[in-house]
């Protein structure tokens, strides 16, 4: 009788000894509030989400490249959470994230996940709130960061309601090219500027009633592109700030929507800051037309870009 409680007890232990850890047994666990209706893609978003966050905190530990291959995600959010990866490691502080689910065009999405991030061979960590998006099984299919909350008053919290299709997508997209910073992702870039919109240096004229008359230099879309791609290539670390975002709706047509965000980024003793534009037209639907696309310095010959001079949908809105 003994031999045979003994063997039960060794086969127990092997069994558990060889089955996998799960993140909640040994990790971060994630769980969702509200926003799925299936159980099984609530399990399956919960339990992507756990594995996730529990392999950067094992991964930053251990100095090692994540190891993604069984992480419940596409091509996709492995090649962005890796490019991200390579420019610093970044790990998830709380034993527990509680967070709401939102329902996309395409799937899924969560908001609000902490991360603290630690470029390499630079000692100034920093906060970041990361965004996951995931298929209709709750597969994990992207991974970017967020925009700042700090950023979002109650006005920019109005335009970009998470309801509506238009403004999730404006949301995403700005996030999305913030992110290619920090990935150092040139061809993401690279496509963006490559449009009749470009990178643009303004110019005002004051007219005797005190109204300003704009007028802009266009700047060489590869010299711009250019110039990017060699500082990527440095071995250094991306670092971002946001300072400011505005949102118009247009009165001509409420279907034309402009953005504007005034950020700027670093790399060791390279740095630059600017005023990013965008003016989208969503009467085609989803996705919309994209009809400029500019960047402008924030600095002129030394001197600040005038506030009058900065691209804005009133540019436009006729």
């Amino acid at each position: 009788m003994k031999k045979g409680w003994l063997l039960l007890f060794l086969i127990l232990c092997c069994i558990a000894a060889t089955a996998p850890v799960t993140a909640q047994e040994n990790g971060i666990q994630f769980s969702l509030t509200e926003g799925v209706d299936s159980a099984e893609v609530k399990s399956a978003i919960e339990s992507n989400v756990s594995r996730l966050l529990t392999e950067m905190n094992a991964a930053q530990k251990d100095e090692r490249p994540l190891n993604l291959c069984a992480m419940g995600m596409n091509e996709q959010a492995m090649q962005s959470l890796m490019m991200l990866w390579n420019n610093g490691p970044f790990v998830c502080l709380d034993d527990e994230v509680v967070e709401r689910c939102i329902t996309t065009s395409s799937g899924y999405q969560v908001r609000n996940i902490p991360l603290l991030l630690r470029p390499k061979d630079d000692k100034n960590a920093e906060y970041q709130n990361a965004v996951i998006c995931f298929d209709k099984a709750g597969s994990i299919d992207n991974f970017y960061f967020a925009i700042p909350d700090s950023l979002f008053s109650k006005d920019i919290r109005y335009r970009f309601d998470l309801t509506d299709s238009c403004s999730q997508f404006m949301l995403d997209y700005v996030e999305q090219y913030l992110t290619a910073y920090y990935k150092k992702d040139i061809q993401f870039l690279s496509q963006l500027f490559n449009r009749e919109g470009g990178v643009f240096i303004g110019k005002g004229k004051k007219k005797k009633n005190g109204d300003v008359s704009l007028s802009y230099t266009k700047q060489s879309r590869e010299e711009f592109i250019n110039n990017l791609g060699r500082v990527f290539k440095r071995d250094y670390p991306i670092k971002m700030k946001v300072n400011e975002i505005c949102v118009w709706r247009s009165v001509a047509d409420p279907k034309c929507y402009g953005v504007s965000l005034h950020h700027g980024w670093t790399c060791r003793r390279y740095k630059d800051s600017g005023y990013f534009f965008l003016l989208w037209d969503f009467n085609v639907g989803l996705p919309p037309m994209l009809h400029i696309v500019a960047w402008q310095p924030d600095m002129i010959k030394g001197k600040p870009l005038p506030v009058e001079q900065v691209f804005s949908l009133n540019n436009f809105d006729s």
